[in-house]
């Protein structure tokens, strides 16, 4: 079973919140999941994805102005606090979390990374 925990460090800022309400207007309210990845030119960064289970005994669930997020309690210990932020682009994930910088020194699809 998932712990609910409140009083967290995690934000969700107006700006992201109208990206939210935007979406759900359209689709069925359905959970998401804070993740961390890695890999590719963009390197880690933390981004949200849509949940379609319950969260499970590793997480921790956050209601945040009426929306429920889903954040693995590793990731909430080592990334506290988090906001969710959003620009015209999409959501951008501030937190405390050390993350490391892509790079297109290897990447053949960048024009900085051909040659």
């Amino acid at each position: 079973m998932s712990s609910a925990t409140p009083n967290t460090d995690f934000t969700v800022t107006p700006q992201a919140l109208v990206i939210l309400e935007r979406y759900f207007r359209e689709h069925p309210p359905s959970p998401m999941r804070l993740i961390h990845t890695t890999g590719g030119c963009a390197g880690e960064r933390l981004a949200l994805s849509l949940e379609d289970t319950q969260p499970g005994i590793d997480d921790t669930s956050i209601e945040q102005d009426g929306y429920q997020f889903t954040v693995p309690h590793e990731l909430l210990r080592k990334a506290s606090p988090i906001t969710i932020d959003a620009n015209r682009l999409g959501f951008i994930i501030h937190s405390s979390m050390e993350l490391s910088q892509g790079g297109c020194s290897s990447c053949t699809s960048c024009p900085s990374g051909s040659g």
